[in-house]
């Protein structure tokens, strides 16, 4: 059984390995993403230790 490559299957593994990269890059933006919220977070949870830091040593 020899193997035949059609134009149509260069089309549709064009379209398989773009959709391979295109779900790498969205996945590498959802980290990013996940990653610079999480570092708002902290920074948000430290300011306000901070603040409520600063109150108790007025009172």
């Amino acid at each position: 059984m020899s193997f035949v490559f059609w134009p149509q299957m260069i089309v549709i593994l064009l379209i398989v390995v773009l959709l391979i990269i295109g779900v790498i890059y969205v996945i590498h933006k959802c980290r990013q993403l996940f990653r610079r919220v999480s570092n708002l977070e902290k920074a948000v949870h430290e300011k306000n230790v901070y603040e409520q830091a600063k109150q108790s040593d007025k009172l």
